[in-house]
């Protein structure tokens, strides 16, 4: 009898190790994700390889926070530039997440000023999104980041096209401080601090996060002119869009 129970006493204890390795070993569950992404063409499906893809909450205006990897690790920039050969804009959400609202924009080329909206984009919907050449209307988005640097005037990479008629200038801030603003204008041609040639708006508030308009006076460019800014000594960031209609040919 007193074998027996040694033995029976032994095997549990044998099941209850095993137990505990067995719940060591047990992996714990990968954090679910999804990618997302658009691919921006034109009217011919070519590419567009210079722009950006603006992703939103579903239904707002507000910035979506992505990652660029599927482990979640690594945050991604938004709006996401595209693929200077595939015109692809790709980003990773958690699969939560299920549909977002993307502004698809062209900074360059055949297209640029060209933006199309997508509501509603989902993991597995139609991923084309076809840019026409047709419409004057155009638009192109300034990215401006936080500048502490006094006297630190900024020539951006865009152009607008001689004979543009500027009609708007909406800024979006995203990170806000107290008595802050920005300076939008066009630059004579030359280096960056060159003083602006067309002034669009003055002192713009970015003391809070959303957006704001400084209407400025239909201005009319008699030649091509890049667009230039200031955010001088101001933690602000955000970007800034410049509507205007194509009433001339690109010189």
């Amino acid at each position: 009898m007193k074998i027996r129970r040694h033995w029976g006493l032994g095997l549990w204890g044998m099941l209850v190790a095993v137990g505990m390795l067995l719940t060591t070993v047990t992996p714990a569950p990968a954090q679910q994700t999804a990618r997302f992404f658009v691919n921006a063409t034109g009217d011919n499906l070519e590419p567009i390889t210079a722009g950006r893809c603006i992703v939103l909450t579903t239904g707002t205006n507000t910035l979506a926070t992505l990652y660029a990897d599927g482990q979640l690790a690594t945050s991604q920039a938004n709006p996401v530039t595209l693929n200077t050969t595939t015109g692809e804009c790709t980003w990773y959400m958690p699969t939560g997440t299920t549909t977002v609202d993307v502004w698809v924009t062209a900074d360059s080329g055949t297209y640029k000023g060209s933006r199309v909206r997508v509501l509603g984009l989902t993991r597995t919907s139609t991923k084309r999104v076809v840019m026409g050449r047709w419409n004057p209307n155009k638009v192109l988005m300034v990215a401006f980041a936080a500048d502490t640097t006094s006297n630190n005037p900024q020539n951006s990479t865009l152009t607008l096209p001689a004979g543009a008629l500027v009609k708007d200038v909406v800024i979006q801030t995203t990170t806000a401080i107290a008595l802050s603003g920005l300076n939008v204008g066009t630059s004579e041609p030359g280096p960056n601090g060159t003083p602006m040639a067309i002034r669009l708006c003055s002192h713009i508030s970015t003391i809070t996060t959303g957006f704001t308009t400084c209407n400025p006076t239909n201005q009319v460019l008699t030649g091509s002119r890049t667009i230039f800014y200031v955010n001088q000594t101001h933690a602000t960031a955000g970007f800034f869009s410049v509507y205007y209609l194509e009433t001339g040919n690109d010189s």
